[in-house]
């Protein structure tokens, strides 16, 4: 018959475990108590990396060596010339030119014009330099006089000229014809009339009023036509 082993709840000492057979018998077992691992109550401390800031002489360093590194590994290349730069140093210097070419143009073009406004500043009427001139004509001279007359010479081929002068008048279309025409004019002028312009035309003069300006041109040599005397008065 087997052995029935009943353990015990008490026990005796700390480290032995009584144990009682059916019989009455107590036998006695050391028990050697597990080992525990020690843990270490304390926390690590977290071990954070902190950096340094770089100061002003460390930048410079560090800049100094990756333009070193920079200038080992890449070579500059060669500057190559391309021939286009040839055609377009060619296309600024004709511009150029040109530009000048125009100016000076304009300017020699305006000049009659400056001429004949320096004249009437100096006379203090408002004379004008004539848009349309004859054929083959061009200003040689222009002048003022104490008069307050305002003198354009025009010179044409052959030793052809013809004079047109400005000076202020209070008169008008019959005054002149009664004052000036009647008396310097030959009994053969005649008479045009143009965009509300009266014109007396003799045989080498022709003189009409506009604006308070009288209008005498007076040709050598030759004689205008009364069309180019009619684009003459119109012009002006």
């Amino acid at each position: 018959m087997g052995k029935i082993t009943i353990q015990s709840g008490s026990v005796s000492r700390p480290g032995v475990s009584s144990r009682r057979t059916i019989d009455g018998t107590v036998t006695h077992k050391t028990v050697r108590p597990a080992q525990a691992r020690p843990v270490s109550t304390a926390a690590r401390p977290i071990q954070t990396k902190t950096t340094k800031p770089l100061t002003k002489e460390d930048i410079a360093a560090r800049s100094a060596v990756q333009s070193v590194a920079h200038m080992n590994k890449t070579t500059p290349e060669p500057v190559k010339i391309k021939k286009s730069g040839t055609r377009h140093i060619f296309l600024a210097l004709a511009c150029s030119a040109i530009t000048i070419l125009l100016i000076g143009g304009f300017v020699m073009f305006n000049i009659p014009d400056i001429s004949v406004k320096v004249a009437a500043m100096q006379t203090g009427i408002e004379a004008t330099y004539p848009t349309f001139i004859p054929r083959n004509y061009t200003l040689s001279s222009v002048y003022s006089d104490a008069n307050g007359t305002v003198t354009m010479d025009f010179a044409g081929p052959e030793d052809k000229s013809f004079t047109l002068t400005e000076e202020k008048s209070t008169w008008d279309s019959t005054a002149l014809l009664n004052n000036y025409v009647k008396e310097n004019f030959s009994g053969n002028y005649s008479t045009l009339r143009e965009q509300g312009i009266t014109i007396y035309q003799d045989q080498a003069d022709a003189v009409w009023v506009n604006g308070g300006i009288l209008y005498h041109t007076s040709a050598h040599n030759t004689s205008l036509t009364k069309e180019q005397i009619r684009n003459l008065a119109t012009s002006l």
